[in-house]
């Protein structure tokens, strides 16, 4: 899932519409920027949404990850195709 809008609301509105803006998060995919008086802003966006997020952050930090996808992109685009499981297998021990 991806975030499809986002919606900007005071935290006045948040604190008397909480139930229907975390409603708005999980059903429709929208983050809610949360606005405050001095700035100090935040963002609510569903749970899964969340979990997406760290489970990106988590793969975008490891290099070592990073650099097989970008070897594995150029495979792609190079038409290496694996003929059987043992080439998936070798590949991915590798």
């Amino acid at each position: 899932m991806s975030i499809t809008a986002t919606t900007a609301t005071s935290y006045s509105n948040i604190q008397t519409n909480v139930l229907s803006y975390i409603s708005k998060v999980n059903d429709y995919d929208e983050a809610i920027i949360i606005t405050t008086p001095n700035n100090q802003n935040a963002v609510l966006i569903s749970e899964e949404e969340w979990n997406n997020t760290i489970a990106s952050l988590e793969i975008l930090s490891n290099q070592s990850l990073m650099t097989r996808i970008k070897y594995a992109e150029q495979d792609v685009k190079n038409n290496k195709l694996f003929k059987n499981i043992k080439d998936i297998e070798q590949y991915v021990l590798d």
